[in-house]
């Protein structure tokens, strides 16, 4: 009797089930993207994201940035980008705005129970979307800027009996709200698209004067020189310059050299080569007369210019250092040198051993026929634990001032040294 009574009830529930609905619906109206028939004259840079309102303390993740990411992608936008370093940099940051929906959607099938479900239920929601576009150049000046909106929707009208119907819509919310998500992205994105059509003439005419930044050039010394070489074909001389001395703080060596040395010639590899070779020929054809101190400002003259290999820059160390002990006068420590000689010892003075170490292994990249600059170095190197490196050091110091008065203090610290590296040569 109890199991005759049961099964009309489940056969009226599904009755309910299939006459009853829910719809749901999300916007905004997709606008199709279409292509741009012109070159493309951006890279993309960075895309991020905030959430406002109560929702950003529930929602996890990111939320309109992948579907932005996306549309940017699609064939139609993507005609716009190019991985070119030359290219202006675009960087987009969203801030969308939402209240959270579950409390309110909970009122909403609490109704529903209450009223046994018997009275049409009607949710709306909306997320405001603003993308702040920014058009950057190499040297990080924004070229135009770009303050767009828009608007997501999601909406449910749900039938008799609503308690079942808002589940229906409940199964299905995460699809919808990513096609919601997805539809705002696009329309932006379009948005974006026709803003670029705007402006294209004068951002293509940017793009052909651009200079792509340091880390459109993979950051770092060589993206310097990169960036150094393409003020210069802009006839920028003055950043160019710029960049060369910047460069100069990487590769100490050439802070010597540097004051003395144009861009146009710093830039010019073949020019430092055919520099770098008449100085060295000529310089040995002086030591071969026996006129030391000019073949030493010679010998100078090709380290700072030289733009060869380790090995050519190696050797022409070795000779400085073998020159120097036979000047009759000691040449004049350039500003650079200095700074970082005083640099060192105050990082000494502070017990930043590593930071005295680099300040001065600086010094005798500039000058390394400076005595004090390898005395130091190697004295910084065994507080740093570097044994090894600080036997070298000392061994060179020594090299160039034999009979100095540090000379036997030098030869008792490596005597020291030794014993934290066995295999070290002992030549002195």
């Amino acid at each position: 009797m109890r199991a005759r009574q049961i099964r009309p009830r489940m056969v009226g529930i599904a009755l309910c089930l299939l006459l009853s609905a829910c719809i749901t619906r999300v916007g905004p109206k997709v606008v199709p993207l279409e292509p741009m028939s012109n070159p493309p004259i951006l890279r993309m840079g960075s895309l991020d994201e905030t959430l406002t309102g109560s929702w950003a303390q529930t929602f996890k993740g990111d939320a309109f940035k992948p579907a932005m990411l996306a549309a940017l992608q699609e064939s139609g936008p993507a005609t716009l980008f190019s991985s070119d370093p030359s290219s202006l940099t675009l960087n987009i940051h969203l801030t969308s705005n939402h209240q959270s929906d579950e409390p309110r959607l909970a009122a909403l099938g609490l109704f529903s129970i209450l009223t046994l479900g018997v009275i049409p239920a009607y949710y709306s929601s909306e997320w405001k979307v603003q993308c702040d576009a920014a058009v950057v150049s190499g040297e990080g000046l924004h070229v135009a800027e770009y303050h767009l909106s828009e608007k997501g929707t999601y909406r449910i009208l749900a039938f008799p009996p609503t308690m079942f119907t808002l589940l229906g819509a409940g199964t299905k919310r995460d699809a919808d709200s990513q096609r919601m998500m997805e539809k705002t992205a696009n329309n932006l994105t379009g948005k974006l698209m026709r803003a670029f059509a705007r402006d294209y003439p004068r951002l293509a005419k940017l793009r052909e004067s651009n200079v792509p930044s340091l880390s459109a050039l993979g950051g770092g010394p060589t993206a310097l020189l990169e960036r150094g070489r393409a003020h210069l074909e802009a006839g920028r001389l003055e950043k160019a310059r710029a960049d060369m001395m910047r460069y100069g703080e990487h590769e100490a060596r050439l802070l010597g050299a540097l004051n003395s040395v144009t861009a146009l010639d710093f830039y010019d590899t073949d020019r430092r080569r055919t520099v770098t070779l008449n100085a060295q020929l000529e310089a040995e054809q002086m030591e071969a007369e026996d006129m030391r101190l000019e073949a030493f400002q010679l010998y100078r003259r090709a380290y700072g210019w030289s733009p060869g290999e380790d090995s050519e820059i190696a050797q022409l160390r070795a000779t400085l250092v073998r020159i120097y002990p036979a000047l009759a006068n000691e040449p004049k420590l350039p500003e650079a040198a200095r700074r970082f000689f005083v640099e060192g010892q105050a990082l000494a003075r502070a017990d930043d051993f590593l930071g005295a170490v680099e300040a001065f292994e600086k010094v005798t990249a500039i000058v390394p026929w400076f005595p004090s600059g390898h005395f130091n170095l190697a004295l910084v190197q065994e507080r740093a634990g570097r044994y090894g490196s600080a036997i070298a050091s000392m061994q060179t110091f020594l090299k160039l001032a034999p009979d100095s008065e540090n000379a036997r203090l030098g030869r008792d610290r490596m005597y020291e040294w030794r014993s934290h590296v066995p295999s070290a040569p002992a030549d002195y």
